[in-house]
């Protein structure tokens, strides 16, 4: 799993690996997630990056889902967001 990445560069950045240039919240997100090494509700991740406004975070996230970098799993009234593994082990 790579250690860190430039602020605004992910290696993740497209599906399927091969890096690319993402929004630095998804990174920013995507670095809490996977250094927490837990899924964290919507609301931690927003606690825990306070640089980020409500809608950067719902936004990082969104894209992230989309690209299948994470997992929204529904907690009662909350999401919980995991790093998706799978997506991992396919780069490199």
């Amino acid at each position: 799993m790579p250690s860190a990445a430039p602020p605004g560069l992910c290696p993740w950045g497209s599906p399927g690996g091969g890096g690319g240039l993402v929004n630095q919240p998804e990174s920013l997100i995507l670095h809490l997630l996977s250094s927490t090494g837990a899924p964290l509700t919507f609301e931690e991740i927003i606690g825990k990056l306070p640089e980020l406004s409500w809608n950067q975070v719902f936004l990082g996230v969104d894209e992230l889902s989309r690209r299948g970098a994470i997992i929204l799993k529904r907690r009662g009234y909350s999401y919980e967001v995991s790093v998706d593994r799978g997506a991992f082990a396919q780069v490199g």
